[in-house]
């Protein structure tokens, strides 16, 4: 998998920059265009080169902008193939739209690709964004779930990246409305829903994912809210667990639940829950000679909104 991390002025030379990465992986770039002003839309779409007999994952991103409340953001989905001359968001079989909320100056980046998806983590202040697009692994063979997308930002609108609500989060523990999405083995899309939108900033949990599919470990499919209820013990021993014995904190692979057909669809490729107890945010920790970047769930910097990305 590879790696960058870096600086940019703004939102919309992260998109050059990731465009310039992307490019030098080896995904194709169907269309590309950088607007010449902040507000101005800009677009990229660019093909995965996918694996060996196995179909290519594609990307739409478009740059949004209101300067009025100062809401800057990229749009994301994901489609079956790429038609050129359409316009975005009107690709074959396309996803619903995802907003990774950003902001038109300065930022920290992280970019982590591979031949099947792309993750990106922004850092504004002490906010960590971040997303993920293109296909997840599946427990199944190419033939058999030829388009394992999911698709994850911040929020199903545009929005100031700081604005006071529960429902701003991470793909990892995703928010409601069209936050994160996967498409099934017959290409339609499903919601995926960790959590609600609500004034409580820090986690709102109640009523979330009794339908469609859920994130786990960071979420169980039940309706209870936060961790009262006896019968969500593994969802939250993993939300406080600790060191292990030796003082290891274990890792574990997310999985993708879909509750309206009582499936384990598969994991996110490369993205792991950890604790986040005497860690911080950007450390970088090795298992088994790999090193691993922990970023939280956007400001929540409390040890169960941690999260780990394999780093090359």
């Amino acid at each position: 998998m590879a790696f960058e991390t870096g600086t940019v002025t703004d939102y919309r030379d992260l998109m050059d920059k990731l465009h310039t990465f992307l490019l030098a992986e080896g995904w194709t770039i169907n269309d590309f265009n950088l607007a010449g002003t902040l507000t101005g839309v800009s677009n990229l779409n660019v093909t995965g080169p996918g694996i060996v007999g196995g179909q290519r994952p594609n990307v739409s991103i478009q740059t949004s902008a209101n300067s009025g409340v100062n809401a800057y953001a990229w749009k994301v989905c994901c489609h079956q193939t790429y038609v050129s001359g359409r316009a975005f968001g009107t690709q074959p079989n396309n996803s619903p739209i995802h907003y990774f909320l950003l902001w038109p100056n300065a930022m920290t980046y992280w970019f982590y690709v591979n031949d099947r998806r792309l993750v990106v983590v922004a850092k504004i202040g002490v906010y960590y964004m971040s997303m993920y697009a293109g296909f997840f692994l599946p427990y199944a063979l190419p033939d058999e779930y030829p388009y394992p997308y999911f698709v994850g930002a911040t929020t199903n609108q545009l929005l100031v990246y700081n604005q006071p609500d529960a429902g701003l989060r991470t793909f990892c523990d995703p928010g409601p409305g069209a936050a994160s999405y996967m498409a099934r083995q017959t290409l339609g899309w499903e919601s995926i829903q960790n959590a609600n939108f609500s004034a409580n900033v820090v986690d709102s949990y109640s009523g979330a994912g009794n339908e469609g599919a859920v994130v786990w470990p960071f979420r169980n499919l039940q309706v209870e809210d936060d961790f009262q209820a006896s019968r969500d013990v593994a969802w939250s021993f993993f939300r406080l667990m600790r060191p292990l014995l030796n003082g290891v904190m274990p890792m574990f692979q997310l999985h993708i639940l879909d509750g309206a057909n009582e499936t384990l669809a598969g994991v996110l490729d490369g993205v792991f829950i950890t604790g986040g107890f005497n860690r911080v945010p950007e450390q970088i920790v090795e298992v088994d000679a790999q090193d691993y970047r922990l970023f939280i769930n956007v400001n929540r910097n409390t040890p169960k909104h941690y999260f780990a990305v394999e780093e090359a």
